[in-house]
Protein backbone atom coordinates (compact mmCIF):
# COMPACT_ATOMS: atom_id res chain seq x y z
CA UNK A 1 0.00 0.00 0.00
CA UNK A 2 1.06 3.46 -0.69
CA UNK A 3 -0.31 6.78 -0.15
CA UNK A 4 0.95 10.12 -1.45
CA UNK A 5 -0.40 13.54 -1.54
CA UNK A 6 0.23 15.82 -4.51
CA UNK A 7 -0.71 19.03 -6.01
CA UNK A 8 -3.47 18.62 -8.53
CA UNK A 9 -2.60 21.88 -10.90
CA UNK A 10 0.86 22.97 -9.32
CA UNK A 11 0.78 25.29 -12.59
CA UNK A 12 -1.84 27.63 -11.00
CA UNK A 13 -1.83 30.41 -9.00
CA UNK A 14 -4.02 27.80 -6.40
CA UNK A 15 -3.93 24.35 -6.54
CA UNK A 16 -5.74 21.34 -5.09
CA UNK A 17 -4.45 18.51 -2.75
CA UNK A 18 -4.67 15.72 -4.57
CA UNK A 19 -4.26 11.99 -2.70
CA UNK A 20 -2.67 9.33 -4.35
CA UNK A 21 -3.48 5.85 -3.20
CA UNK A 22 -2.25 2.18 -4.66
CA UNK A 23 -3.13 -1.03 -3.31
CA UNK A 24 -1.88 -4.35 -4.71
CA UNK A 25 -1.50 -2.49 -8.10
CA UNK A 26 -4.76 -0.53 -7.92
CA UNK A 27 -4.67 3.06 -7.73
CA UNK A 28 -7.14 5.51 -7.27
CA UNK A 29 -6.89 9.53 -7.26
CA UNK A 30 -9.28 11.45 -4.70
CA UNK A 31 -9.30 15.09 -4.36
CA UNK A 32 -8.63 16.51 -0.54
CA UNK A 33 -10.71 19.95 -1.42
CA UNK A 34 -7.87 21.64 0.02
CA UNK A 35 -6.22 24.80 -1.82
CA UNK A 36 -2.94 25.94 -0.93
CA UNK A 37 -0.33 28.49 -3.58
CA UNK A 38 1.72 25.94 -4.99
CA UNK A 39 5.05 27.44 -3.62
CA UNK A 40 4.17 26.78 -0.20
CA UNK A 41 4.00 22.76 -0.84
CA UNK A 42 6.96 20.99 0.51
CA UNK A 43 8.67 18.00 -0.27
CA UNK A 44 7.48 16.07 2.86
CA UNK A 45 3.89 16.21 0.60
CA UNK A 46 2.64 18.41 3.47
CA UNK A 47 2.52 22.50 3.98
CA UNK A 48 5.36 24.50 4.76
CA UNK A 49 5.37 25.90 8.07
CA UNK A 50 8.30 28.87 7.85
CA UNK A 51 6.60 32.49 8.84
CA UNK A 52 8.60 34.24 6.45
CA UNK A 53 7.10 31.81 3.10
CA UNK A 54 3.33 31.81 4.70
CA UNK A 55 3.66 35.13 5.15
CA UNK A 56 4.70 36.25 1.58
CA UNK A 57 1.06 34.15 0.39
CA UNK A 58 -1.42 35.42 3.08
CA UNK A 59 -1.72 32.20 5.46
CA UNK A 60 -0.82 32.25 9.07
CA UNK A 61 0.91 28.98 10.95
CA UNK A 62 -2.56 27.65 12.45
CA UNK A 63 -3.81 27.33 8.45
CA UNK A 64 -1.50 25.70 7.51
CA UNK A 65 -1.59 23.58 10.47
CA UNK A 66 -5.06 22.75 10.70
CA UNK A 67 -4.40 21.59 6.79
CA UNK A 68 -1.43 19.41 7.34
CA UNK A 69 -3.59 17.93 10.09
CA UNK A 70 -6.26 17.20 7.65
CA UNK A 71 -3.79 14.89 5.47
CA UNK A 72 -2.68 13.33 8.04
CA UNK A 73 -6.38 12.32 9.45
CA UNK A 74 -7.45 11.14 5.74
CA UNK A 75 -4.01 9.12 5.54
CA UNK A 76 -5.05 7.35 8.91
CA UNK A 77 -8.27 6.97 7.19
CA UNK A 78 -7.40 5.05 4.71
CA UNK A 79 -5.21 2.56 6.68
CA UNK A 80 -8.22 2.31 8.86
CA UNK A 81 -10.20 1.13 5.56
CA UNK A 82 -7.80 -1.13 4.73
CA UNK A 83 -7.43 -2.74 7.67
CA UNK A 84 -11.65 -2.81 8.16
CA UNK A 85 -11.61 -4.61 4.86
CA UNK A 86 -8.67 -7.34 6.27
CA UNK A 87 -10.43 -8.16 9.14
CA UNK A 88 -13.86 -9.03 7.68
CA UNK A 89 -11.95 -11.56 5.39
CA UNK A 90 -11.25 -10.04 2.04
CA UNK A 91 -7.96 -11.12 0.64
CA UNK A 92 -7.89 -8.89 -2.19
CA UNK A 93 -8.45 -5.58 -1.20
CA UNK A 94 -10.75 -3.21 -3.39
CA UNK A 95 -9.51 0.28 -3.69
CA UNK A 96 -12.81 1.52 -5.00
CA UNK A 97 -14.33 1.30 -1.18
CA UNK A 98 -11.52 2.69 0.09
CA UNK A 99 -11.98 6.25 -2.55
CA UNK A 100 -15.35 5.59 -1.14
CA UNK A 101 -15.14 6.02 2.18
CA UNK A 102 -12.80 8.52 1.46
CA UNK A 103 -14.80 10.49 -0.49
CA UNK A 104 -17.72 10.00 2.35
CA UNK A 105 -15.60 11.97 4.54
CA UNK A 106 -15.08 14.86 2.60
CA UNK A 107 -18.64 15.16 1.50
CA UNK A 108 -18.69 13.70 -1.63
CA UNK A 109 -20.88 10.10 -2.49
CA UNK A 110 -23.17 9.31 0.29
CA UNK A 111 -26.41 7.52 -0.77
CA UNK A 112 -26.67 9.17 -3.86
CA UNK A 113 -26.21 12.60 -2.36
CA UNK A 114 -23.75 15.47 -2.38
CA UNK A 115 -24.10 16.19 1.55
CA UNK A 116 -21.00 17.34 3.72
CA UNK A 117 -22.18 16.84 7.39
CA UNK A 118 -18.04 17.49 8.58
CA UNK A 119 -18.20 19.65 11.60
CA UNK A 120 -14.82 20.98 10.40
CA UNK A 121 -16.47 21.89 7.28
CA UNK A 122 -18.98 23.35 8.87
CA UNK A 123 -17.38 25.62 11.35
CA UNK A 124 -15.23 27.05 8.09
CA UNK A 125 -18.04 27.76 6.53
CA UNK A 126 -19.95 29.59 9.72
CA UNK A 127 -16.10 31.63 9.52
CA UNK A 128 -16.86 32.26 6.21
CA UNK A 129 -20.16 33.84 6.73
CA UNK A 130 -19.27 36.12 9.97
CA UNK A 131 -16.55 38.05 7.59
CA UNK A 132 -18.87 39.48 5.82
CA UNK A 133 -22.22 39.30 8.45
CA UNK A 134 -23.17 42.37 10.16
CA UNK A 135 -24.21 42.08 13.96
CA UNK A 136 -26.73 43.36 15.78
CA UNK A 137 -25.28 46.45 16.78
CA UNK A 138 -24.64 47.61 12.57
CA UNK A 139 -21.44 46.88 12.70
CA UNK A 140 -18.79 43.82 10.96
CA UNK A 141 -17.57 41.00 12.81
CA UNK A 142 -15.10 42.05 14.76
CA UNK A 143 -11.62 40.77 14.19
CA UNK A 144 -10.98 39.66 18.03
CA UNK A 145 -14.12 37.39 17.61
CA UNK A 146 -12.86 35.85 13.93
CA UNK A 147 -10.12 35.04 15.86
CA UNK A 148 -12.09 32.63 18.79
CA UNK A 149 -13.88 30.97 15.56
CA UNK A 150 -10.47 29.91 13.94
CA UNK A 151 -8.86 29.10 17.46
CA UNK A 152 -12.01 27.03 17.60
CA UNK A 153 -11.54 25.74 14.33
CA UNK A 154 -8.10 24.53 14.66
CA UNK A 155 -8.72 22.71 18.15
CA UNK A 156 -11.62 20.58 17.24
CA UNK A 157 -9.43 19.68 13.84
CA UNK A 158 -6.75 19.23 16.51
CA UNK A 159 -9.13 16.93 18.35
CA UNK A 160 -9.86 15.17 15.48
CA UNK A 161 -6.01 13.89 15.21
CA UNK A 162 -6.54 12.96 18.87
CA UNK A 163 -9.59 10.94 18.83
CA UNK A 164 -8.26 9.69 15.04
CA UNK A 165 -11.31 10.15 13.26
CA UNK A 166 -13.65 12.88 11.43
CA UNK A 167 -16.39 14.46 14.06
CA UNK A 168 -20.16 14.56 12.21
CA UNK A 169 -21.94 17.49 13.16
CA UNK A 170 -24.07 15.25 14.40
CA UNK A 171 -21.64 13.28 16.58
CA UNK A 172 -21.38 16.96 18.94
CA UNK A 173 -24.20 15.87 21.95
CA UNK A 174 -23.61 15.88 25.81
CA UNK A 175 -21.00 13.00 25.44
CA UNK A 176 -18.92 14.52 22.97
CA UNK A 177 -19.04 17.74 24.89
CA UNK A 178 -18.13 15.75 28.17
CA UNK A 179 -15.21 14.10 26.59
CA UNK A 180 -14.34 17.58 25.10
CA UNK A 181 -13.86 19.38 28.33
CA UNK A 182 -12.40 16.14 30.31
CA UNK A 183 -9.29 16.10 27.43
CA UNK A 184 -8.52 19.99 27.79
CA UNK A 185 -8.52 19.10 31.62
CA UNK A 186 -5.85 16.77 31.19
CA UNK A 187 -4.26 18.90 29.00
CA UNK A 188 -3.75 21.16 31.44
CA UNK A 189 -6.31 24.25 30.46
CA UNK A 190 -9.36 25.35 32.66
CA UNK A 191 -12.65 23.86 31.63
CA UNK A 192 -13.78 27.42 31.25
CA UNK A 193 -11.49 28.00 28.14
CA UNK A 194 -12.34 24.41 26.84
CA UNK A 195 -16.28 25.75 27.62
CA UNK A 196 -15.56 29.11 25.27
CA UNK A 197 -14.22 26.98 22.25
CA UNK A 198 -17.53 24.72 22.46
CA UNK A 199 -19.76 27.45 22.46
CA UNK A 200 -18.10 28.54 19.48
CA UNK A 201 -18.72 25.14 18.14
CA UNK A 202 -22.49 25.39 19.33
CA UNK A 203 -23.16 28.80 17.31
CA UNK A 204 -21.42 27.12 14.07
CA UNK A 205 -23.65 24.50 14.55
CA UNK A 206 -27.10 26.57 14.52
CA UNK A 207 -26.21 28.36 11.86
CA UNK A 208 -25.08 25.11 9.38
CA UNK A 209 -28.42 23.56 10.90
CA UNK A 210 -30.14 26.41 8.96
CA UNK A 211 -28.51 25.99 5.81
CA UNK A 212 -30.08 22.16 6.31
CA UNK A 213 -27.33 20.28 7.62
CA UNK A 214 -28.22 17.49 11.17
CA UNK A 215 -27.42 18.41 14.14
CA UNK A 216 -28.04 16.68 17.58
CA UNK A 217 -31.06 17.28 19.49
CA UNK A 218 -28.68 18.00 22.02
CA UNK A 219 -27.09 21.14 20.84
CA UNK A 220 -30.45 22.70 19.13
CA UNK A 221 -31.89 22.14 22.71
CA UNK A 222 -29.38 23.89 24.53
CA UNK A 223 -28.28 20.80 26.59
CA UNK A 224 -24.32 21.52 26.76
CA UNK A 225 -23.74 23.55 29.81
CA UNK A 226 -21.68 26.28 29.90
CA UNK A 227 -18.89 25.83 31.83
CA UNK A 228 -18.32 29.56 34.14
CA UNK A 229 -15.08 30.84 35.06
CA UNK A 230 -14.34 30.60 38.78
CA UNK A 231 -15.14 33.56 40.58
CA UNK A 232 -12.90 35.54 42.90
CA UNK A 233 -12.49 39.63 43.41
CA UNK A 234 -10.35 40.74 40.84
CA UNK A 235 -7.73 42.89 41.35
CA UNK A 236 -8.85 46.72 40.77
CA UNK A 237 -6.91 49.88 41.93
CA UNK A 238 -9.27 52.55 44.65
CA UNK A 239 -8.85 56.19 44.26
CA UNK A 240 -6.28 56.18 47.24
CA UNK A 241 -3.98 54.26 44.91
CA UNK A 242 -4.30 56.10 42.16
CA UNK A 243 -3.37 59.18 44.32
CA UNK A 244 -0.32 57.20 45.62
CA UNK A 245 0.53 56.56 41.97
CA UNK A 246 0.31 59.82 40.84
CA UNK A 247 2.54 61.20 43.56
CA UNK A 248 5.48 58.91 42.80
CA UNK A 249 8.20 60.78 40.92
CA UNK A 250 8.97 58.45 37.84
CA UNK A 251 10.71 58.45 35.04
CA UNK A 252 11.04 56.96 31.14
CA UNK A 253 8.90 53.87 30.67
CA UNK A 254 6.81 53.94 34.07
CA UNK A 255 6.37 56.94 34.12
CA UNK A 256 4.69 56.95 30.73
CA UNK A 257 3.27 53.53 32.63
CA UNK A 258 1.64 54.76 35.21
CA UNK A 259 -0.16 57.89 33.34
CA UNK A 260 -1.63 55.42 30.91
CA UNK A 261 -2.89 53.52 33.51
CA UNK A 262 -4.44 56.47 35.69
CA UNK A 263 -5.86 57.33 32.41
CA UNK A 264 -7.29 54.44 32.01
CA UNK A 265 -8.93 53.53 35.61
CA UNK A 266 -10.63 57.60 35.22
CA UNK A 267 -12.21 57.08 31.27
CA UNK A 268 -13.04 53.22 31.40
CA UNK A 269 -10.72 53.29 27.91
CA UNK A 270 -10.46 49.73 26.11
CA UNK A 271 -7.05 49.20 25.71
CA UNK A 272 -7.05 49.09 21.79
CA UNK A 273 -8.31 53.18 22.68
CA UNK A 274 -5.64 53.36 25.85
CA UNK A 275 -2.83 52.48 23.32
CA UNK A 276 -3.47 55.20 20.72
CA UNK A 277 -4.68 58.29 22.68
CA UNK A 278 -3.56 59.86 19.91
CA UNK A 279 -6.89 59.26 18.15
CA UNK A 280 -8.89 60.10 21.43
CA UNK A 281 -10.04 63.73 20.70
CA UNK A 282 -10.76 65.98 23.67
CA UNK A 283 -13.83 68.32 23.36
CA UNK A 284 -15.09 71.09 25.36
CA UNK A 285 -18.13 72.45 27.05
CA UNK A 286 -19.25 75.32 29.78
CA UNK A 287 -18.62 72.52 32.88
CA UNK A 288 -14.87 71.84 31.36
CA UNK A 289 -13.19 69.08 29.10
CA UNK A 290 -14.27 65.32 28.05
CA UNK A 291 -13.15 62.46 25.62
CA UNK A 292 -15.17 61.37 23.23
CA UNK A 293 -15.40 57.88 21.82
CA UNK A 294 -17.35 55.96 19.13
CA UNK A 295 -19.17 53.13 20.69
CA UNK A 296 -18.05 49.35 19.47
CA UNK A 297 -21.41 48.59 20.45
CA UNK A 298 -23.96 50.53 18.62
CA UNK A 299 -23.28 52.01 15.37
CA UNK A 300 -23.23 55.81 15.22
CA UNK A 301 -23.28 56.77 18.77
CA UNK A 302 -20.39 57.79 21.00
CA UNK A 303 -19.36 57.53 24.70
CA UNK A 304 -17.89 60.65 26.51
CA UNK A 305 -16.11 60.99 29.54
CA UNK A 306 -15.14 63.92 31.32
CA UNK A 307 -11.53 64.22 32.30
CA UNK A 308 -10.85 63.51 36.06
CA UNK A 309 -7.90 65.94 38.05
CA UNK A 310 -5.41 63.30 37.34
CA UNK A 311 -6.28 63.44 33.50
CA UNK A 312 -5.88 66.87 32.98
CA UNK A 313 -2.53 67.25 35.23
CA UNK A 314 -1.00 64.04 32.68
CA UNK A 315 -2.10 66.06 30.25
CA UNK A 316 -0.65 69.42 30.90
CA UNK A 317 2.55 67.71 32.00
CA UNK A 318 3.01 66.10 28.64
CA UNK A 319 1.57 69.02 26.76
CA UNK A 320 -1.24 66.67 25.19
CA UNK A 321 -2.09 62.77 25.59
CA UNK A 322 1.72 60.26 26.81
CA UNK A 323 2.79 58.45 24.20
CA UNK A 324 1.68 54.93 23.49
CA UNK A 325 3.43 51.68 24.52
CA UNK A 326 2.35 48.28 23.01
CA UNK A 327 -0.04 46.39 24.85
CA UNK A 328 2.50 43.60 25.70
CA UNK A 329 4.97 45.90 27.05
CA UNK A 330 2.15 47.76 29.43
CA UNK A 331 1.28 44.91 30.94
CA UNK A 332 4.52 43.76 32.16
CA UNK A 333 5.76 47.53 33.03
CA UNK A 334 2.05 47.88 34.89
CA UNK A 335 3.50 45.07 37.14
CA UNK A 336 6.84 46.54 37.83
CA UNK A 337 5.13 50.01 38.64
CA UNK A 338 2.61 48.63 41.18
CA UNK A 339 5.76 46.03 43.24
CA UNK A 340 7.46 49.39 43.46
CA UNK A 341 4.36 51.60 44.77
CA UNK A 342 3.72 48.93 47.34
CA UNK A 343 0.28 47.81 46.24
CA UNK A 344 1.00 44.21 47.19
CA UNK A 345 -1.91 42.83 49.31
CA UNK A 346 -2.38 39.17 48.89
CA UNK A 347 -5.78 37.93 46.71
CA UNK A 348 -6.33 34.90 44.89
CA UNK A 349 -6.22 35.06 40.78
CA UNK A 350 -4.39 33.86 37.95
CA UNK A 351 -1.07 34.26 36.83
CA UNK A 352 0.58 33.24 33.28
CA UNK A 353 3.33 30.48 34.17
CA UNK A 354 5.40 27.89 31.77
CA UNK A 355 4.77 24.23 33.10
CA UNK A 356 5.68 20.83 31.41
CA UNK A 357 2.84 19.31 30.63
CA UNK A 358 3.47 15.60 28.56
CA UNK A 359 7.03 16.69 28.28
CA UNK A 360 6.41 19.89 26.63
CA UNK A 361 6.96 23.71 28.01
CA UNK A 362 3.66 25.11 27.53
CA UNK A 363 2.06 28.74 28.80
CA UNK A 364 -0.92 28.23 31.32
CA UNK A 365 -2.99 30.23 33.75
CA UNK A 366 -2.60 28.91 37.46
CA UNK A 367 -4.70 30.42 40.05
CA UNK A 368 -3.65 30.70 43.66
CA UNK A 369 -2.75 33.35 45.80
CA UNK A 370 -0.76 36.15 44.74
CA UNK A 371 0.65 39.63 45.26
CA UNK A 372 -1.37 42.08 43.81
CA UNK A 373 0.71 43.80 42.13
CA UNK A 374 1.43 40.11 39.59
CA UNK A 375 -2.76 40.59 38.68
CA UNK A 376 -2.54 44.24 37.59
CA UNK A 377 -2.76 44.35 33.60
CA UNK A 378 -4.68 46.52 31.26
CA UNK A 379 -7.93 45.53 31.74
CA UNK A 380 -7.44 46.61 35.25
CA UNK A 381 -8.17 49.83 34.23
CA UNK A 382 -11.58 49.27 33.15
CA UNK A 383 -12.40 47.34 36.19
CA UNK A 384 -11.65 49.87 38.04
CA UNK A 385 -13.82 52.55 36.60
CA UNK A 386 -16.81 50.47 37.32
CA UNK A 387 -15.52 49.64 40.94
CA UNK A 388 -14.74 52.82 41.84
CA UNK A 389 -18.04 54.62 40.38
CA UNK A 390 -20.32 51.63 41.52
CA UNK A 391 -22.95 53.00 44.21
CA UNK A 392 -21.33 56.83 43.62
CA UNK A 393 -23.52 57.40 40.14
CA UNK A 394 -26.65 56.10 38.80
CA UNK A 395 -25.83 52.35 36.97
CA UNK A 396 -26.74 53.70 33.56
CA UNK A 397 -24.15 56.09 33.58
CA UNK A 398 -21.34 53.37 34.36
CA UNK A 399 -22.62 51.30 31.65
CA UNK A 400 -22.89 54.49 29.32
CA UNK A 401 -18.85 54.48 29.88
CA UNK A 402 -18.09 51.43 29.82
CA UNK A 403 -20.20 50.08 26.63
CA UNK A 404 -22.07 47.27 28.83
CA UNK A 405 -25.37 46.75 27.20
CA UNK A 406 -27.04 44.91 30.31
CA UNK A 407 -26.30 45.43 34.46
CA UNK A 408 -25.69 41.31 34.92
CA UNK A 409 -22.54 42.10 32.19
CA UNK A 410 -21.36 45.32 34.17
CA UNK A 411 -21.47 43.19 37.69
CA UNK A 412 -18.75 41.00 35.99
CA UNK A 413 -16.58 44.19 36.04
CA UNK A 414 -17.54 45.42 39.78
CA UNK A 415 -15.16 43.96 42.49
CA UNK A 416 -15.45 45.68 45.61
CA UNK A 417 -13.89 44.85 48.50
CA UNK A 418 -16.50 44.37 51.61
CA UNK A 419 -15.53 46.91 53.56
CA UNK A 420 -16.06 49.54 50.76
CA UNK A 421 -19.49 47.88 50.01
CA UNK A 422 -20.25 48.00 53.98
CA UNK A 423 -19.41 51.95 54.07
CA UNK A 424 -21.87 52.96 50.87
CA UNK A 425 -24.91 50.93 52.58
CA UNK A 426 -23.99 52.65 56.29
CA UNK A 427 -23.68 55.72 54.42
CA UNK A 428 -27.10 54.84 52.84
CA UNK A 429 -28.82 54.29 56.01
CA UNK A 430 -27.78 57.24 57.61
CA UNK A 431 -29.81 59.60 55.07
CA UNK A 432 -32.49 57.34 55.97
Amino acid sequence: MRIKFDLSNPERPNSTIRMRVTLGGQRSSISTGLTIPPALWSSSQRVKTGLAVLAKHDMTVMQANFINSRLDLLQGEVVNAVTRQLSDGNADINVDLVRSHIRRLLGGEQQGTTENNSLVTAMQGYIEHLKTAVGRNGQPTSPNTLKAYNRALNAMSNYEGVIKRFIDTTHVDREFHRAYINHMEAAGYKPSYASKIMDCVKAALKWAEDQGQPIHADVRNGKLAKIQPKKWRRATLSPDELKHLMAMDLKGKLEKTRDLLVIGCWTALRVSDLMKLGDVKVHKDEDGEFIQVESTKVAGTFIEVPLHDHVQAIRDRWGGWPPAISDQRFNEYVKELCKLAGIDEEMRGEVSKVLEIDGKQTKRNVPGKYAKFELVSSHTCRRSFATNFYGVIPTGDIMHVTGHASEKQLMEYIHAKPIDTRRRVRAAMARM
